[in-house]
């Protein structure tokens, strides 16, 4: 996930990696929670179906300007919170997720709560997505040129971002 980038926002991702490659994201919804607020409701929701990760198992949600071309772009650019928030896959379909949504662990696949600073974390919505740890994508000092990546040991890194691509460099280029 890339929440934060220069300027406004345009470069935002979020990247889903399956366990197999060409795997049908039907049936599967991100859902973006609002930690800040204190609130823990979603605050908004992509529906996945249709989409389908690629020969190294991973898919792309973004902004109009990130590279290469995501499977689907967010409704408008800086669409994602910088946090602190979370965002949670969820089994099911948008309709399941309205905007009065609570986090909650019922069909959570998995979830990651992130900020851009060391900002207060909400413990609630940590607990409530089953989570007891947030990820600074600020970790390093650059959170405008970095993003949140998750290591095929299912440790949290930050890092240089890779969209469409594996984050340790294995995988088939495209």
């Amino acid at each position: 996930i890339d929440p934060n980038t220069a300027g406004t926002d345009s470069l935002e991702f979020v990247e889903i990696k399956s366990a197999t490659p060409n795997f049908s994201l039907n049936g599967f919804v991100l859902v973006f929670f609002n930690a800040s607020s204190g609130s823990n409701v979603r605050y908004t929701v992509y529906d996945l179906s249709g989409i389908t990760t690629n020969i190294n198992g991973i898919a792309t949600l973004g902004d109009s300007q990130v590279t290469p071309v995501p499977n689907r772009y967010f409704a408008n650019d800086n669409i994602i919170q910088n946090g602190p928030d979370s965002v949670g896959l969820y089994t099911g379909v948008a309709a399941n997720y309205p905007a009065n949504f609570v986090a909650s662990t019922t069909n959570l696949v998995d979830a990651i709560f992130y900020s851009t600073s060391n900002t207060t974390i909400s413990s609630t919505l940590l607990n409530q997505l089953g989570l007891t740890t947030h990820i600074n994508e600020n970790e390093n000092g650059l959170k405008d040129t970095q993003s949140i990546q998750r290591k095929i040991d299912g440790t949290w890194e930050v890092k240089t971002p890779t969209p469409g691509v594996p984050n340790d460099g294995s995988g088939t280029p495209l």
